[in-house]
C-alpha cells in the first residue's frame, strides 16, 4: 500500500469517527457497528406575524437524540424531548405549557457505499414513527390549550426517505428528502409534508492539541425546504395553514475526537404560505454530540 493511499484511508477514519454531520437533520450522522451517539441540542424557535391577528409563538426545546449502529448497514435512531411553548394572539395573555414532546424512532439501512482515495460516497432509505407519547389535551384556567401549544399531536406519523453523503478530505455534502404521512386525532390532521435538505460541510484546521490530535471547526451551510399540506379537522381544510418554506441555517461546529459542539442559525428565505398561516422567524440550535 502506498504512503497517499493510506494517508488517506486514515483521514476517511478520522472524519467519520469524530462524526462531521449536518446539524440541523440526524439522517446522516456516520457510524460504525457497535458504537453509540448522544447527540444534545437546545432549539429556540420564533414565530409571528404582523397581521391583524397579531399571533406569537415562542419554544424552547431540549431535544435528546441516541443513535445505536447495529452492523455497519443498519443503524437505529431515538429522539426525546421536553419543550416550553407560548402562545399569544391579540395582544392577550399568553398561553403555555411545558413538558415531554412526542418521541420518534427512525431505521436507516445503507443501499450502496463506494470508498475511494480519502472518501467516500453513501446512499441510504430510512424510515420512522412519530409516537403520540405526549399528551395533546393540556388545559389552562382559560380552557383546552389551542393547538400550536399543545405538547402532543395525539396522531401517530410515519415518515420515508433517502438520505445520501459524499465525503473528501477537503469538503462534505449530505443531501436528504423525506415523506411524512400526517395520522388523524380527534378527526384533526396537521397535514402531510415534503421535506429536502442539503448540507454543505467544509472543516477549516487549526494547530494539534497537547495529544497531538487535530482540532478543527467546520463550516456548515444548510438549506431546509418544506412543503407542508393544510391542516384539517373532521375532513374540511383550514385554509390558514400549510405551504412552502425554504430556510438557509449557516452554522459552526468545533470538532475534537471524542466531542463536537456545535451551532447554527435556521432564517428563512422563502415562505409561500396558505392565507394567514403563522410565519417562521428563525430557528436557533446550540448543542454537542458525542460516541461511545
Amino acid at each position: 500500500m502506498n504512503n497517499k493511499y493510506f494517508i488517506g484511508l486514515l483521514w476517511l477514519f478520522f472524519i467519520t469517527s469524530i462524526n462531521a454531520a449536518p446539524i440541523t437533520f440526524n439522517t446522516a450522522l456516520p457510524i460504525s457497528q457497535g458504537e453509540w451517539i448522544w447527540r444534545l441540542q437546545y432549539v429556540q424557535i420564533q414565530s409571528k406575524d404582523s397581521s391583524q391577528l397579531q399571533r406569537n409563538r415562542q419554544e424552547e426545546l431540549i431535544a435528546s437524540t441516541f443513535v445505536y449502529g447495529v452492523s455497519p448497514k443498519l443503524a437505529l435512531f431515538a429522539t426525546l424531548g421536553y419543550s416550553d411553548r407560548t402562545f399569544s394572539a391579540f395582544s392577550s395573555a399568553p398561553r403555555q405549557a411545558k413538558g415531554l414532546i412526542d418521541s420518534k424512532l427512525l431505521a436507516r439501512y445503507t443501499l450502496y457505499q463506494k470508498d475511494f482515495l480519502a472518501g467516500s460516497f453513501r446512499i441510504a432509505p430510512f424510515v420512522g414513527v412519530k409516537l403520540a407519547t405526549a399528551r395533546d389535551d393540556l388545559q389552562d384556567q382559560n380552557g383546552r390549550l389551542p393547538k400550536p401549544v399543545q405538547l402532543g399531536s395525539g396522531s401517530q406519523d410515519w415518515t420515508g426517505g433517502i438520505v445520501t453523503t459524499y465525503a473528501t478530505s477537503s469538503w462534505g455534502i449530505d443531501a436528504q428528502i423525506s415523506y411524512l404521512d400526517a395520522g388523524q386525532s380527534n378527526q384533526f390532521s396537521k397535514g402531510d409534508r415534503f421535506s429536502a435538505d442539503f448540507a454543505f460541510q467544509y472543516p477549516l484546521f487549526k494547530p494539534s492539541n497537547k495529544n497531538g490530535e487535530a482540532d478543527f471547526f467546520d463550516l456548515q451551510l444548510e438549506f431546509n425546504y418544506r412543503d407542508q399540506a393544510q391542516s384539517t379537522t373532521a375532513g374540511l381544510s383550514d385554509i390558514n395553514s400549510g405551504g412552502v418554506t425554504l430556510l438557509v441555517a449557516p452554522g459552526l461546529q468545533y470538532i475534537t475526537r471524542n466531542l463536537i459542539i456545535e451551532s447554527s442559525v435556521q432564517l428563512p428565505i422563502q415562505q409561500d404560505l396558505n392565507g394567514q398561516a403563522l410565519e417562521m422567524d428563525s430557528i436557533f440550535r446550540l448543542g454537542f454530540r458525542t460516541n461511545f
